[in-house]
């Protein structure tokens, strides 16, 4: 695994610039020889000492459904920046060599561009999708204060208000970068499908070698499904604002968890209708050339001769039916049993952590 990631953060400087999170976690890795180390040590660490200060001397305030959600947080504090290096160090450069084995040898320049300069976009735009997901923090902090009274938080007078606040503002930021690694991820396969695809029956995934882009999208869906550890706290804030909010935040963790099957669904449907239509190409052509062969040989367009069989011409005919039956039979849609347990886990997540939720607070709390 460690050569893996050597491997994959050395082939990054084929792509066009990095995110700064990306470059500050390959310099700390010099140091403390592991990048989940570096990340969690320069991005993590920080901020959960932040809250583990707020926790700690509000602890009075704090409730067993409050503490669960910042448990979910710890968590997206901790996991994230390493998840945004794993997708740019590692992710992206081996989609960039796999991809030449599922185009045309005339396409495969083209496709490394395509990845290239698609990847560009998360260096280029890092700031402005983080600005958007971290907007509304500042508005929910203004007019939250019931909630942030009842768990210790005490307006703008209040130190810890400043601290908590700039963590979250951070965790927005790492929101909004995670769902541009998935706008970069759509826009990556959705432009691979205008390439000429090549369908290798033979490929060992029993999916015309389509497993490459399924493995690409699943761990992009997988990766941003993370951000719904952030439900909980959302959920939180809603019960003590009123029922009005709670109603949006349950609308939108539903359509969060719709967003993250899109986010897989809809380049993968696009790459396989781009293959399906490569497949009738080629099995047009090998049914054209077994009905030239038939006619050349003087064969019955239906039917044969077999006043007159020729072994040589049949061996042909055979193989090509055998080709044609190799090529009708594949499948081309990207999706393997370890696939879809992976999607299901994404889509139920926020689910997930939105029941949880609710049964704290009506069950535990009353």
């Amino acid at each position: 695994m460690e050569e893996s990631q050597t491997r994959h953060a050395e082939d990054t400087d084929t792509l066009n610039g990095q995110l700064w999170i990306t470059e500050w976690i390959e310099r700390g890795k010099r140091r403390v020889k592991s990048y989940a180390g570096a990340s969690a040590l320069l991005f993590g660490l920080p901020p959960s000492i932040v809250l583990a200060a707020y926790l700690a001397l509000r602890w009075q305030y704090m409730t067993l459904s409050y503490l669960f959600s910042f448990a979910a947080v710890f968590l997206i504090l901790l996991v994230a920046p390493y998840l945004i290096w794993y997708y740019e160090a590692e992710l992206l450069p081996t989609f960039r060599d796999d991809v030449t084995g599922i185009v045309a040898s005339s396409d495969r320049t083209q496709a490394q561009s395509l990845v290239d300069r698609y990847s560009s976009l998360i260096d280029r735009y890092w700031w402005m999708t983080a600005i958007l997901a971290s907007t509304p923090i500042p508005i929910l902090m203004a007019r939250g204060g019931p909630f942030l009274r009842e768990y210790g938080l005490f307006g703008v007078t209040d130190p810890l208000f400043w601290a908590v606040s700039v963590v979250l503002l951070w965790i927005g930021a790492i929101v909004g970068i995670g769902f541009l690694l998935v706008v970069v991820t759509v826009l990556t396969i959705r432009n691979i499908a205008s390439l000429e695809l090549r369908i290798d029956p033979m490929y060992p995934d029993g999916l015309g070698g389509m497993s490459i882009i399924g493995r690409y999208a699943i761990r992009t869906t997988g990766l941003f499904s993370i951000g719904s550890l952030l439900l909980p706290l959302q959920l939180q804030y809603a019960a003590v604002v009123g029922p009005p909010a709670g109603s949006l935040i349950y609308v939108m963790g539903s359509l969060y968890a719709v967003f993250i099957g899109l986010s897989f669904l809809y380049p993968t449907i696009r790459i396989s209708q781009r293959a399906n239509e490569i497949r009738q190409r080629i099995l047009e052509n090998i049914r054209d050339q077994y009905e030239e062969l038939k006619r050349t040989a003087g064969e019955p367009r239906a039917g044969a001769d077999l006043a007159n069989t020729d072994p040589v011409t049949e061996q042909k005919l055979t193989r090509l039916r055998n080709e044609y039956q190799t090529y009708q039979q594949v499948r081309l849609y990207p999706l393997r049993v370890s696939i879809i347990a992976r999607l299901i886990g994404s889509i139920i997540l926020p689910l997930l952590l939105m029941t949880i939720e609710f049964f704290l607070q009506t069950t535990i709390m009353g």
